[in-house]
């Protein structure tokens, strides 16, 4: 369960959870966090839950919410973002050991750890392939392994013609899902590989608006070129949903949902997400 560690001129105030699917912060008492701020509205801002994402959205406050010093609208939430309305900050962690260490020195400001990475995704990454840690040879797939050979003249020479990865893409999956109809999405840091059964419909759309279909093979796809990806089944869509949010970094993948059948990119400022979570609330019966 992610928390809001609040404080002002790096005094640790408070700590709230955030284990609502909706969070208002302001100045006004009975608030989920309320902040004792003249700079602050009544109700300044809300936390929404999303699946198991969160986001933030300003409420037309007369100051506006700021994420690292950004002026935002409405913004998917990762871990040790900060969150400025008036003169507090409010960093929102989703580590139990981040948590603790403010638990533990309520007076002082969690120091932040610059050499520590991000927070992994939420979903279960593919084991990377042993040949991701060894050199690989000229010709060779460093993802199966397969050597080139003269057969293979017309696959085109930046991919691998036994296992179709472009040998540009880093081995190991960032990403992977797999639908109630045994179709395998894997997202990697440069492209989409979605590996389907037969009978199971692929709709590429790409940022220029072009509608693909294919029925035949797996698809590889590079992330630039990808608006949205649906998985259907040849009759109807089954139960669940599918959404991978694409956030300003391409290797900070998230995952909102598990099931079949949809897979949807979306940055994170965009409209689009509000809609991906207006179908979740309705699947889910909130």
């Amino acid at each position: 369960m992610p928390n809001l560690v609040v404080s002002t001129n790096g005094k640790v105030l408070g700590e709230f959870p955030v284990d609502k699917d909706r969070i208002v912060i302001g100045s006004k008492a009975t608030n989920e966090v309320p902040l004792e701020n003249l700079n602050a509205d009544k109700e300044h801002a809300v936390i929404i839950r999303c699946g198991d994402l969160w986001v933030i959205e300003d409420l037309g406050s007369a100051n506006g919410t700021l994420v690292h010093d950004r002026k935002i609208s409405k913004l998917l939430l990762s871990d040790e973002d900060v969150i400025s309305v008036g003169n507090c900050q409010l960093r929102f962690v989703e580590s139990d050991t981040r948590r603790s260490d403010a638990a533990v020195a309520p007076t002082k400001a969690p120091a932040a750890d610059p050499a520590k990475p991000a927070a992994a995704p939420q979903a279960k990454p593919a084991a990377a392939p042993a040949a991701a840690k060894a050199p690989v040879a000229a010709g060779e797939c460093p993802h199966c392994g397969y050597k080139r050979l003269p057969k293979d003249a017309k696959v085109a020479e930046d991919r691998c013609p036994s296992c179709k990865m472009g040998y540009a893409t880093t081995p190991g999956a960032l990403i992977s899902a797999e639908s109630k109809t045994g179709d395998r999405l894997e997202v990697y840091d440069k492209e989409v590989v979605i590996k389907r059964k037969l009978g199971v419909k692929v709709l590429l759309q790409s940022l220029k608006g072009d509608l693909l279909e294919g029925r035949k093979g797996d698809k590889n796809i590079p992330i630039e070129q990808i608006a949205s990806v649906q998985l259907k089944p040849a009759s109807t869509l089954l139960a669940g949903h599918i959404t991978i949010v694409l956030p300003e970094s391409k290797e900070g993948f998230m995952l909102a949902g598990l099931d079949d059948c949809t897979v949807e990119f979306v940055k994170r400022e965009e409209e689009k997400f509000v809609e991906i979570k207006a179908f979740l609330d309705a699947r889910i019966g909130r």
